[in-house]
């Protein structure tokens, strides 16, 4: 059997500082093989605060066509964040 962890459930992972949600996807992955679908891998992508946090979710949880797409999403956000802080209006 195969579980599909939400982006919410990811998100929340890797946000946790305790640990607790860690504990509960591995219990699920002693379970069943957990799966993380390649649109919920481009969601985390687009979602990240950062450079730093994009890298390392490039690290743990991308594969390379989602990293691609991913990396057209980010750069684009950024781009439009760089575009609106120019702004004088």
């Amino acid at each position: 059997m195969t579980v599909v962890v939400d982006t919410s459930l990811w998100v929340a992972l890797f946000r946790d500082k305790s640990g607790r949600v860690g504990s509960q996807i591995e219990a699920a992955n002693q379970a069943a093989d957990v799966a993380m679908l390649l649109p919920i891998r481009f969601e985390l992508l687009q979602g990240c605060r950062g450079t730093t946090e994009w890298l390392t979710m490039l690290m743990t949880a991308v594969s390379d066509a989602s990293e691609y797409a991913g990396s057209i999403a980010y750069q684009s956000r950024e781009r439009k964040k760089v575009s609106n802080d120019g702004d004088s209006n």
